[in-house]
């Protein structure tokens, strides 16, 4: 469902697949990172939250920023919140920073604009492909891509919302809201994940709500 997904490594083709890819997903993509790092902050997780809250500052992230700016994105509150998360600052203490940044991807979102429907389904094959690199042999082996795809199901079900349609756009939210709760405890790391096959069932549900 993704054609980002080649014969390149699954961590290769969403690297790549950053530079051809239209804004609003890109800007999903991204969403995606922050919601779980803010989750995590608020969880009081500040070093797993750190490498998710650097996409709209660092360098390494620039691509997927590019244009962003044009629609209001606000890089000096992400900078604020990073290095609050720095210096080990509570989030309580910083919690209207961190409304206000899930106040700015949202306006972003809406000026972005793009298909909902294709914009879920971008983000459904990325979260599978990322929950994928997260486990092995029934465990969690690679804890950031586990909370990358909690954060991207997170987004998806914002883009549900989009859908004009508000009985196709309920059902979408109740079927992702299913598929969120395999998720035990949200972004944090848990003993038995559930299985990959099992969240695969999930989202083709979701992917044939979306085709029909």
């Amino acid at each position: 469902q993704c054609k980002a997904i080649s014969n390149l490594s699954q961590k290769d083709a969403i690297e790549i697949d950053m530079q051809k890819l239209a804004l609003p997903k890109r800007l999903a993509f991204m969403s995606g990172h922050v919601k779980a790092g803010i989750e995590l902050y608020r969880l009081n997780e500040l070093e797993m939250a750190g490498p998710h809250l650097m996409h709209p500052v660092s360098e390494t992230h620039e691509s997927e920023r590019k244009h962003l700016d044009k629609l209001g994105f606000n890089q000096s509150l992400f900078v604020k919140i990073t290095h609050a998360l720095e210096k080990n600052i509570k989030s309580t203490e910083i919690s209207r920073m961190l409304v206000e940044a899930e106040k700015n991807l949202k306006m972003l979102s809406q000026n972005a604009g793009g298909d909902p429907y294709e914009i879920i389904k971008f983000l459904m094959a990325i979260a599978l492909e990322e929950y994928e690199l997260s486990f092995r042999d029934g465990t969690i082996i690679e804890l950031g891509e586990y909370q990358d795809a909690w954060g991207f199901v997170e987004v998806s079900k914002d883009h549900a919302k989009r859908i004009p349609n508000k009985i196709k756009s309920r059902e979408l939210i109740k079927e992702i809201s299913t598929l969120q709760k395999y998720w035990k405890k949200g972004p944090l790391p848990v003993e038995r994940p559930v299985d990959p096959l099992i969240l695969k069932r999930s989202i083709r549900n979701i992917v044939s709500l979306l085709n029909h």
